[in-house]
């Protein structure tokens, strides 16, 4: 009778992990993610981030008691364990596209301001740097084209392209703006507007595009490059560029796409704080958001400070403790949606000239990137707009 009883208990449990797998994610009701350490770093951890290949990681860190950041380089766990080495001083990590580059600020070391720096992922040579006074790299982190042949940076003077292969910087906005994201198939930038809302900038013609009115805070593009998701008044919101459908999906100061975009981190505040180096730090909730109709969100961790994804892999630093990774669930997409974000479309935003052409059914003329000198920036010019 106990062995009945027993297969019957056996039957039903294979029925209920069924029917979860059939929703897309298994025994989401229940299901805990264990998060792997990584690290044990007794610092401040900042701005984690995640190379395009999902090989790297990096992240800075501020030992307690010294004023300077260092730039952190890890591998992703493997079979051999987790190779850490610290590459630079700087803040706000961002990789190139090929993952062959670390791109940062790092501190002058006279006037205590940020300069723009790179460094080899396989080196510890600083091999370029670019003076870029007055930043604030908790606003807006410098960010590689995704061709990978430019870089957006702000500072006191406003927002500014430069050239790699010409070492020219062109200034796009007198304006300083706030968390610029490059669309993934290149040309446009979302970024948060000084005193909050959302635009869309082309860096080809300088058409700049308002498409969230006075609230809206943090853009971060989908991998297909076809949503935009921000906050706006501590509501996670996602847009449809193409239908201009908003789809509000909960409560946070932040959010991250994650599984290929086919789910959301949100990051929650809490009641408990870190005592940081010069104030203490909030401690944020990270809750895992799979936007599938009737899916089953899961609460990853109540104690976090920065987090990157790629794919269903998420790396969250905790500060006083070090970097930790979680494997996602797996949702019934994830592999086609993966495939979906090698080559995402394109968007580029037209002129009011081009604009009122498309209305009279006039073939629409593009205006030709503005072309650059091809000369290195010279040192003295930089000191006098300085």
């Amino acid at each position: 009778m106990m062995r009945r009883a027993a297969k019957r208990n056996l039957g039903w449990l294979l029925v209920m992990a069924a029917g979860a797998m059939a929703a897309g994610v298994a025994w989401a009701d229940t299901i805990k993610i264990k998060p792997l350490p990584l690290t044990i770093d007794k610092s401040e951890v900042h701005h984690v981030a995640v190379s395009p290949d999902g090989q790297l990681i990096a992240y800075s860190a501020r030992v307690p008691g010294k004023p300077k950041h260092d730039l952190v380089l890890l591998s992703a766990p493997g079979p051999s364990g987790v190779k850490t080495k610290r590459v630079a001083q700087g803040v706000g990590a961002t990789f190139s596209p090929d993952s062959a580059d670390v791109l940062f600020y790092t501190e002058a070391k006279a006037d205590n301001r940020y300069w723009l720096a790179t460094v080899p992922t396989q080196g510890r040579i600083v091999e370029k740097d670019w003076k870029a006074l007055g930043v604030d790299p908790s606003a807006a982190l410098p960010k590689f084209s995704p061709e990978g042949d430019a870089i957006i940076y702000v500072n006191q003077q406003g927002t500014h392209l430069l050239d790699l292969e010409t070492g020219d910087s062109e200034r796009l906005t007198t304006k300083s703006i706030g968390s610029p994201q490059w669309h993934p198939g290149g040309n446009v930038v979302a970024f948060e507007r000084r005193g909050g809302g959302i635009s869309l900038m082309d860096v080809t013609n300088n058409v700049i595009k308002d498409i969230t009115g006075s609230g809206g805070r943090k853009p971060r593009w989908s991998p297909n490059g076809r949503q935009l998701l921000f906050i706006d008044d501590l509501k996670v919101t996602i847009l449809d560029l193409a239908t201009q459908d908003k789809r509000r999906i909960g409560q946070g100061v932040d959010a991250i796409w994650t599984n290929y975009g086919l789910a959301v981190v949100l990051f929650g505040e809490t009641d408990t704080e870190t005592e940081g180096e010069s104030f203490p730090m909030a401690d944020l909730r990270l809750t895992w958001v799979p936007l599938a109709e009737g899916a089953q969100s899961i609460v990853l961790m109540d104690k976090a400070h920065t987090a990157a994804a790629r794919g269903r892999a998420l790396y969250v630093g905790v500060h006083r403790e070090g970097l930790y990774k979680l494997n996602l669930p797996l949702l019934d997409s994830d592999r086609e949606a993966r495939k979906s974000i090698k080559e995402p479309p394109g968007l580029r935003l037209a002129s009011p000239d081009e604009a009122a052409g498309q209305a009279e059914g006039q073939p629409r003329k593009l205006k030709p990137p503005t072309k650059r000198p091809n000369k290195p920036i010279d040192p003295d010019v930089l000191k006098a707009v300085q």
